[in-house]
């Protein structure tokens, strides 16, 4: 009988927070601890990021914060040179967040949807706007409060991204993440 391989402690906490982010986007608009054992003072870029990516992806990640630039090279993550040609956007300060890069991220294509980016905003100082979300998983249209990134960010998502096609975003706080699927539909 083949004895199955005992997790390290890494690979526990990293598969409790991947749990965390799927977690997060099955309850959009709800704020979700990413790994609910971890009492955080700031963002944990090494746990967050080393749960979601390998050494294959490439991140877009411009005027990133040190931490976040530990993490991605303790984690030996590629860095690409433009959004178009990476698979996550990481922006370690929201109130920096460059609007028109927007357009410049892939959205998937009909037959593959999935090879779209993936938006990371750290929120910290973001204020927040209040929009009615529907979509799969919610039983009827429901009033959340969204963090707003930078004024225009919905509005934006919202002409650009048309379901199947489109990005998911998480937005993290020290230890808690907000996903918001593709799916989503977000009036405002």
């Amino acid at each position: 009988m083949r004895k199955t391989p005992q997790e390290t402690e890494i690979e526990f906490i990293e598969r409790h927070a991947y749990d965390g982010l799927l977690h997060a986007l099955t309850r959009p608009g709800h704020w979700t601890k990413y790994f609910a054992d971890q009492n955080l003072s700031s963002i944990n870029w090494k746990l967050l990021l080393g749960s979601i990516m390998d050494k294959s992806c490439s991140v877009w990640s411009p005027r990133a914060s040190n931490q976040l630039i530990t993490a991605l090279d303790e984690l030996e993550i590629k860095k690409s040179n433009c959004p178009e040609h990476a698979e996550f956007a990481i922006y370690s300060n929201a109130t920096a967040f460059p609007i028109e890069e927007l357009s410049s991220f892939k959205t998937g294509s009909l037959v593959s949807p999935e090879e779209s980016i993936t938006l990371i905003i750290s929120i910290e100082e973001a204020g927040e706007i209040a929009a009615n979300i529907s979509g799969p998983g919610i039983h009827s249209e429901i009033l959340r409060n969204l963090p707003n990134p930078v004024s225009g960010f919905w509005e934006s998502r919202n002409s650009i991204c048309q379901y199947p096609l489109g990005w998911d975003v998480f937005f993290v706080r020290k230890n808690e993440v907000m996903g918001i699927p593709r799916s989503l539909k977000i009036k405002l």
